[in-house]
């Protein structure tokens, strides 16, 4: 997605699209940005139990708690107004640490 001059790479993966690679997929000058965001409570994880959704907002370090769509717009929009932030991954995750179980 393209906005105002900034590509934005909004996945689990994007981590992994910085720098070089991201710069081969976009417009020559255009900036690169990309939030890799934690669990957030989204329709679909909605239709998990709360033992579960408990669970989950349990392993996010800072706020213990899943992450409000309403928080993911702020960051985004900072993003596009702010053009010195270039070739990031922003992670919005409340420290999310998943376990290995």
């Amino acid at each position: 997605m393209e906005i105002a001059g900034h590509t934005f790479l909004v996945a689990e993966g994007a981590s992994g699209l910085g720098g070089e690679t991201a710069a081969t997929m976009v417009e020559p000058g255009a900036g690169e940005v990309a939030i890799a965001p934690g669990l957030f409570l989204t329709p679909m994880l909605g239709q998990l139990s709360e033992t579960a959704l408990e669970s989950m907002a349990r392993q996010a370090v800072f706020h213990a708690r899943l992450g409000d769509p309403s928080e993911f717009a702020p960051p985004a929009v900072h993003m596009i107004e702010n053009q010195m932030i270039d070739g990031e991954v922003i992670r919005l995750d409340g420290a999310l640490r998943m376990s290995a179980k």
